[in-house]
C-alpha cells in the first residue's frame, strides 16, 4: 500500500507551455517544485491536449472551451521590440520560423526587413544580444535581459491574457492541485513583468 502511495505521490506532472513561458518557470523553478512532484516541462508553441492527458497543466493564451477543462486567469502579456543597448537600431529584423503571433507580426510588419531567421524562439535574444537586428518579445524576457532595451512601444495587437489550465479531474490530486496553486502565485507576483511595468526580475528562484 505504502508503495503504491509513493507511486502515485511522485507521477509525472507535465507542465506544457511557450518556449518563453517555460524559460520562466525553469528560471524559477524553486519557487514551484515541492518533494511530492516530478515536474516535465515541455516546451512546444503548439497547444497539447490536455484533455486527452497530453500534458498535465498547461499555460494558454485563451481561455479553453473544453468542458473538461478547469481555468484560471493569471495575469496579462505584452509584447515589445527589443535590440541590443548597442545597437545602432539600423531597421533590420530577425524573427523566428514558428507559427506565433509575434512572429506572424514580424513578417507582416517587416517583411522586406528581416535579416535572420530561427528555428529556435531562444535564440532572438541571442542574436539581438548581437546587435544585429531587433526581435519582438513577451516583456517579461525582454525586460528581464540586462543587454537589451526596447526600441518601440508595446504592441497592441499582441497582448493576451494567460490561463492557467488543468484537466478538472486531475486538479483534485494533491500534488496537482499544489503545484496549480504554486505556478499561479509566481505568475501573480510577478505580474508587473508580465504586463510591461517592471524593467527588471531577479533570477533567483
Amino acid at each position: 500500500e505504502r508503495r503504491r502511495k509513493d507511486r502515485v505521490a511522485h507521477l509525472p506532472i507535465y507542465i506544457t507551455a511557450g518556449t518563453w513561458m517555460t524559460r520562466f518557470l525553469t528560471k524559477h523553478v524553486r519557487d514551484i517544485a515541492t518533494d511530492d512532484a516530478r515536474l516535465v516541462f515541455r516546451a512546444a508553441e503548439t497547444r497539447h491536449h490536455i484533455g486527452r492527458r497530453e500534458a498535465t497543466i498547461g499555460i494558454r493564451n485563451s481561455r479553453p472551451e473544453e468542458a473538461a477543462l478547469a481555468a484560471r486567469k493569471t495575469t496579462r502579456v505584452v509584447f515589445a521590440p527589443y535590440a541590443a543597448s548597442t545597437d545602432p537600431l539600423q531597421d533590420h529584423w530577425i524573427v523566428s520560423t514558428t507559427q506565433t503571433p509575434s512572429a506572424n507580426w514580424v513578417r507582416t510588419h517587416k517583411e522586406n526587413k528581416i535579416r535572420f531567421e530561427v528555428t529556435n524562439p531562444r535564440s532572438l535574444v541571442d542574436l539581438a544580444m548581437q546587435g544585429v537586428g531587433q526581435v519582438v518579445l513577451p516583456c517579461f524576457v525582454g525586460d528581464d535581459e540586462a543587454g537589451l532595451v526596447r526600441s518601440g512601444s508595446i504592441i497592441p495587437a499582441l497582448s493576451h491574457e494567460q490561463w492557467l489550465v488543468v484537466h478538472g479531474e486531475d486538479r483534485h490530486q494533491p500534488a496537482v492541485r499544489r503545484t496549480v496553486d504554486l505556478v499561479a502565485q509566481l505568475i501573480v507576483t510577478a505580474r508587473g513583468a508580465f504586463e510591461g511595468n517592471s524593467r527588471s526580475m531577479s533570477g533567483k528562484g
